[in-house]
Parts: structure tokens; C-alpha cells; sequence
């Protein structure tokens, strides 16, 4: 996790190595002040966001029945692809890395998130059923601000009635700075996130608050 040149170190410290001088240290060219803040929507790879936003559009607006589908084609960029290991999960954790499975809920919850990665779920007929029908492809171009990613991904969905449903160009994923969600969806997220840990009142107290996090005092306001 932290020497894999995959891991953290690599991700944080180019080849292990901690810049203390530069533009970054100094504090003048961070990545969140140019490009402003992100926020993960579905609770898998971050790599998978534009495509369920891409094929749960083309579900919503078509109502693609599992059982009518031939085919469901990604096409993302190379670097993203690299990330997804596991294209027959059979647990959670491993379907959070999956662009099988991210399809293959889109379709069969029509939504993707914490419920949907529990090895029960990832397990059953329907989302199993699904996976060998989902095809990656991937292009080499990256994009200019975020280079671990392709200009922008794409979802084809070819039916067994010869059919084809095409999303076009995602170029930002729902949630990113430059396509940003309300506060409705924002607080969707938060409950499906902590529902289950506290009640409707205490939820509601801890959303307002962090909502306004910049006009606390202190930190510890949030739990008083």
C-alpha cells in the first residue's frame, strides 16, 4: 500500500521522494485552489464516476430491462482502466474496483451506492449475470487538468433487439467542481453514508453544521 508503484508514496512523493522546495510547498499552486474540490458521489473508484453517470442517464431515460441487454461497452482512458483489477468480483471490496460491476448495478439497482457493495448483492444472479456482458475500452489520450484520465468517457448499450443506446462524451462526473450537485444531492450522499449510525435528528444537526463549517468556532462544535 505505501511502496507499490502504485501506492502511496508513489501517488503523493514521485518516486519516494519529499519536496520540501517548489510552487506546491510554498503553497501557491495546489491542485484544489486551481482546480477547486471534487466530491465522490458513488462509493467506488472514483475512475467508474463518469461512466455511471453516463449509463444511469441512458437507464433512466430508456428503462433498460438486464434481461434485454447483448452487450454494455465502457471506453475510458488507459491509466483508469489499469486501476480496475477485478472484473468478476464476488465481494465488496473487490467490486469497488470493477467497472463490471459498476455497470452491472447501474442497470440492476439503478443507483450505485453502500448497499449495493455488500457481498450479497455483488453475488447475486442478476449482477452476475451481468458482468461477462460488460466490455472495456480504452483510449490513450489523457486530459490536460487531470492526466490520469481521458478527455472524457462514453457508454454504448447494445440490446438483444439490435438496438444500440449511446450517452456521448462525459466529459465531468456529477459532483465535480466544474459540474457541481445541489444541496439535495449532497445530502443524499451524507445519509446513505451515516444513516445507519444516527438518528433523522442528529443527522440532520451534523449535515446543517458541516454545511456551514467555515462559521464554527471550533471543530468540536460539530459534535456538542
Amino acid at each position: 500500500a505505501l511502496e507499490h508503484r502504485g501506492g502511496m508514496l508513489s501517488a503523493f512523493s514521485p518516486k519516494g521522494r519529499v519536496r520540501v522546495d517548489g510552487e506546491i510547498a510554498a503553497g501557491r499552486d495546489w491542485h484544489i485552489l486551481r482546480l477547486g474540490l471534487n466530491v465522490k458521489r458513488y462509493p467506488v473508484c472514483y475512475a467508474l464516476h463518469r461512466s455511471i453517470d453516463g449509463l444511469l442517464e441512458l437507464a433512466a431515460k430508456n428503462r433498460i430491462s438486464p434481461d434485454k441487454i447483448k452487450e454494455i461497452e465502457l471506453t475510458i482512458g488507459k491509466l483508469q482502466a489499469g486501476v480496475l483489477r477485478h472484473s468478476r468480483p464476488q465481494t465488496g471490496l473487490d467490486a469497488k474496483f470493477s467497472a463490471e460491476f459498476a455497470a452491472a448495478a447501474s442497470i440492476v439497482a439503478g443507483r450505485v451506492g453502500r448497499a449495493a457493495l455488500t457481498d450479497e448483492f455483488v453475488r447475486s444472479p442478476p449482477v452476475q449475470a451481468l458482468l461477462p456482458k460488460v466490455r472495456v475500452t480504452t483510449v490513450d489520450e489523457t486530459d490536460r487538468d487531470e492526466p490520469l484520465f481521458a478527455p472524457h468517457d462514453s457508454v454504448t448499450v447494445r440490446l438483444a433487439d439490435g438496438s444500440t443506446l449511446a450517452s456521448g462524451p462525459v466529459r465531468h462526473a456529477l459532483g465535480h467542481a466544474r459540474n457541481p450537485i445541489g444541496m439535495d444531492e449532497l445530502r443524499a450522499k451524507f445519509e446513505d453514508c451515516i444513516g445507519r449510525v444516527l438518528d433523522a435528528h442528529s443527522r440532520n444537526k451534523l449535515f446543517d453544521r458541516l454545511a456551514n463549517l467555515e462559521k464554527l468556532s471550533s471543530a468540536t462544535e460539530l459534535y456538542s
